[in-house]
């Protein structure tokens, strides 16, 4: 079956459309699987990042979402780190969660609801619509089971093999394809 890796940060804009486009085109794909590859484009302890330094965010981005019918708000300012949601998401595919569902509800709490992803109770809400017990989910956090993980998936997508320059970013078997220049 053939794979196709997705290295994205919840906190990107340009994730946030390319996921949902990706979401409209897999169902032209059944045999296609997923490795979903989440990563922080802007680690700890790196400065967060901030919408005032997101130009584009004023122009074509924002358009192609519009454009795309995807609804969003900006995100508070600054934006948040990511690495709880990225560890909830891999606690969850242990699980057996929808990865699908949580990466949805995750979006939309920072780009629909303007929530913060490092309060452990909204990324719980997020883990329930996925099927995930919110207690345990929210004590997996806590215990940081996940966190090296985590880590390691961002010297994957950055220094690894995966040679991620942009997000969100797809490789297939024999391609590379930038989601972030869709249109």
């Amino acid at each position: 079956m053939p794979q196709l890796e997705v290295f994205f940060d919840y906190i990107c804009p340009y994730c946030y459309l390319g996921l949902h486009d990706l979401k409209e085109l897999l169902p032209n794909y059944p045999a296609l699987s997923i490795a979903w590859r989440p990563c922080e484009a802007h680690p700890r302890p790196e400065p967060r990042f901030t919408w005032g330094d997101a130009l584009e965010w004023e122009g074509d981005l924002l358009f192609r979402i519009h454009q795309a019918g995807i609804p969003i708000n900006q995100p508070h300012s600054p934006s948040r780190y990511s690495d709880k949601a990225i560890q909830g998401l891999l606690s969850l595919e242990d699980q057996g969660g929808n990865i699908q569902r949580y990466n949805e509800a995750v979006y939309a709490a920072v780009f629909v609801h303007g929530k913060n992803i490092e309060d452990l109770d909204v990324l719980s809400e997020c883990a329930l619509t996925a099927g995930a017990d919110p207690a345990v989910f929210r004590q997996v956090l806590l215990s940081e089971t996940y966190k090296e993980q985590q880590l390691e998936l961002n010297r994957y997508a950055w220094e690894g093999n995966a040679s991620v320059g942009g997000f969100p970013f797809e490789r297939g078997a024999r391609h590379r394809c930038f989601a972030n220049h869709v249109g």
